[in-house]
């Protein structure tokens, strides 16, 4: 018997991909946990009681439990992200949740077996015709 099989009888995690592209504004995120993806440029997070953090190299940031954060981008250079909500299922407090940091940074080059794992994302999160949109408008905001 498959050890998870026992806690995803009881949870059902989802995921919701919400931008894909070159976010070049200032954002807060709220609510929900979160998924992103940065892939190039230059990112300032900021956290509620945490430092600064500055992404210069592709990273993955996981904020499972709907911590507060915000994005601060260079407006002539902007990101290249793919941002998800993300709801592990269950009522608040489940335990895969709650068994996760607050705020997980996983830069790709220290965990190299990721790279593969975002390149799928990567390709589910963003169609032919929406990846082609964008690069022929370049930056890109969420409303």
């Amino acid at each position: 018997m498959d050890p998870f099989a026992a806690l995803f009888a009881h949870v059902t995690p989802t995921a919701r991909t919400f931008f894909t592209g070159n976010l070049c504004q200032t954002l807060q995120f709220t609510g929900v946990g979160h998924l992103h993806l940065f892939k190039a440029g230059a990112l300032t997070v900021t956290q509620d009681g945490q430092a600064d953090l500055e992404l210069v190299e592709p990273t993955l940031l996981f904020l499972p439990r709907g911590r507060t954060h915000s994005f601060a981008v260079d407006p002539e250079r902007g990101a290249d992200l793919v941002c998800a909500t993300v709801e592990l299922g269950g009522a608040e407090g489940n335990p895969i949740g709650q068994g996760l940091p607050e705020c997980v940074v996983l830069p790709l080059t220290a965990h190299p077996a990721l790279g593969p794992v975002c390149d799928l994302l990567v390709g589910e999160a963003s169609p032919k015709v929406v990846a082609a949109k964008r690069r022929s408008t370049g930056c890109s905001t969420i409303s």
